[in-house]
């Protein structure tokens, strides 16, 4: 595997994940690898699990020599071509995400003894997880104390809620994820007199699991509709599509079917999924974080949410976060949205942007994670 292009005098992190499947810490991690300083950080990726969500991101990076995908039909020979890519790389700093990759260091160790190991955490609480990831996390509670040289948590949050898990507080850190501000620009057309408007789209981003609450957001939909029958929906997410016949007759059941369309998974620029939304909604039952919500400050979207991740420290209008599950609580949420005049709307999607970009933007994360890497390298 030829890796001679990278910077041989860069210091060397290799990053181990659980898949590239498409999800948050997968995404953090490609932008934290592709805006990192290249002449003084050189990144390497390793896949415990086959499939490649990022393929076309890889490329455009030119980032494939960089990029190790165990093939789960041939177990053996990826682990030996997987040693052999560390070796070849030197690494200064091993870095997993994710309970299972986490584990996965733990075994390294002993082969790796010289090379810094770094944890993350990308989930909010170790208790809400399958018996599987629970029964990893809780390993690694008691590893914890033993294997890391730092944790990383991507919130105050799941710093909070893995130190009551058992983690060592002493080595746990946050880093709070990051939106790239260039990317994700304030739209003045947004700025609207709500309480005037009649025809508007509420959105919901999210995978259909149940953890992100698409049935709150169905039950509220039902709801609101039968107040304000000139509202449209909008689901965009993996299996948020027209082949999901269960969540089709769900809608159907809530006389949503007509008014509500569905997108499914977005690969390339989710962007113009919010340009479609007046309201953006976030009903989850847990989040570690809640990217969207910083993208829709960013973007100058009026968000609601249930009371999840982040969600405080970036939505300025208190009522507009409720209690977890509270459909009702977001039905109250939207139509105090849809009774603001321009001037509230302004204030108030404004406030969300200032809140958002003083602690939520991709050059900080960056920044704070090349601090801890030149801290914790040889």
């Amino acid at each position: 595997m030829d890796i001679d292009h990278q910077n041989k005098e860069s210091l060397k992190v290799v990053h181990i994940i659980s898949s590239l499947e498409r999800g948050g810490a997968q995404g953090i991690l490609m932008k934290l690898v592709i805006h990192s300083d290249k002449k003084k950080y050189s990144h390497y990726i390793i896949s415990l699990k086959s499939g490649n969500a990022y393929q076309d991101i890889i490329v455009e990076n030119q980032l494939e020599d960089c990029i190790f995908i165990v093939d789960k039909k041939r177990v053996l020979r990826s682990l030996t071509g997987l040693f052999s890519f560390i070796k070849e790389i030197k690494p200064d700093i091993l870095h997993s995400w994710m309970y299972h990759a986490d584990l996965f260091t733990s075994l390294l160790k002993p082969f790796f003894g010289s090379v810094n190991i770094i944890w993350s955490f990308h989930h909010a609480s170790p208790m809400h997880n399958k018996w599987l990831s629970y029964s990893i996390a809780k390993i690694c509670s008691y590893l914890s104390y033993f294997v890391p040289n730092k944790i990383i948590s991507c919130s105050d949050l799941a710093k909070k809620e893995h130190i009551a898990f058992g983690y060592d507080e002493k080595k746990i850190q946050t880093i709070n994820n990051g939106v790239d501000s260039r990317e994700f620009v304030f739209s003045e057309k947004n700025i609207k007199d709500y309480s005037q408007e009649k025809l508007l789209t509420i959105g919901f981003i999210g995978r259909y699991h149940p953890i992100k609450g698409y049935d709150v957001f169905i039950k509220s939909a039902e709801i609101i509709s039968k107040k304000y029958p000139d509202l449209r929906f909008i689901m965009i997410g993996s299996n948020m599509d027209r082949n999901n016949i269960n969540l089709i007759e769900m809608l159907r059941r809530h006389n949503l079917e007509k008014v509500t369309k569905l997108y499914g998974e977005e690969v390339k620029d989710i962007r113009k999924y919010y340009n479609m939304m007046d309201i953006y909604i976030c009903t989850s039952y847990s989040e570690s974080f809640s990217l969207t919500l910083v993208e829709s400050a960013f973007l100058g979207i009026p968000s609601i949410s249930t009371d999840v991740g982040i969600a405080k420290d970036i939505i300025s209008e208190s009522n507009l976060v409720v209690r977890i599950g509270d459909n009702i609580g977001i039905v109250n949420s939207i139509i105090s949205v849809l009774k603001f005049s321009k001037k509230q709307s302004e204030d108030m999607l404004k406030a969300n942007f200032d809140k958002a970009f003083k602690t939520f933007t991709l050059d900080r994360m960056i920044e704070e994670y090349q601090y801890l890497y030149d801290n914790n390298s040889h």
